[in-house]
């Protein structure tokens, strides 16, 4: 089992249809790890995971995406009380519907231009960062693709790598 920590970012690689979409359009992006298609952030040590699929859930990383090719990053720097104020203010979006419509606008580049309150899953994970970690860069979370943020994950200062590979 993995030693997780609340608001370790998760970005996971799948196999399904829109992944394999939001893969192609990522794969523009010099900046990005464009095989990562979903995102999502930690929010227990238990595997206990805020997943945005159909809807804002709660879901488990063991339960859900064993057998899946993840990386998961930690920034180092977290101070734990703005860590769970981040948690208690991503949650009050357990229940939100997906946005499907942004992923038509963020497969022309157009997610930082055009969006709204609505997150996708990537965007979710970012905003989850900028909130408990000051990140400078995640401060603007429109338009984040997870392939940009598992290439943040694993290139930038500051972020280290908990776990990269099959889970």
């Amino acid at each position: 089992m993995i030693a997780l920590r609340p608001l370790d970012l998760v970005c996971v690689d799948t196999s399904s249809f829109v992944g394999g979409l939001i893969s192609d359009a990522e794969g523009r992006d010099a900046c990005s790890i464009s095989t990562m298609c979903h995102s999502f952030p930690v929010l227990e040590p238990d595997g206990t995971i805020l997943d945005t699929l159909e809807t804002v859930r709660l879901g488990n990383i063991y339960k859900d995406y064993t057998g899946t090719n993840l990386i998961i990053g930690r920034f180092t720097k977290a101070a734990p009380e703005n860590v769970q104020k981040a948690i208690q203010r991503v949650k009050q979006d357990i229940g939100k519907i997906y946005p499907y419509w942004r992923l038509a606008a963020d497969a022309f580049d157009l997610g930082r231009i055009i969006h709204s309150d609505s997150k996708v899953c990537s965007e979710r994970s970012v905003w989850a960062g900028w909130l408990a970690f000051g990140f400078e860069p995640f401060r603007k979370w429109a338009g984040w693709t997870p392939g940009q943020l598992a290439f943040v994950l694993k290139y930038c200062k500051g972020f280290q790598i908990v776990f990269e590979g099959t889970l």
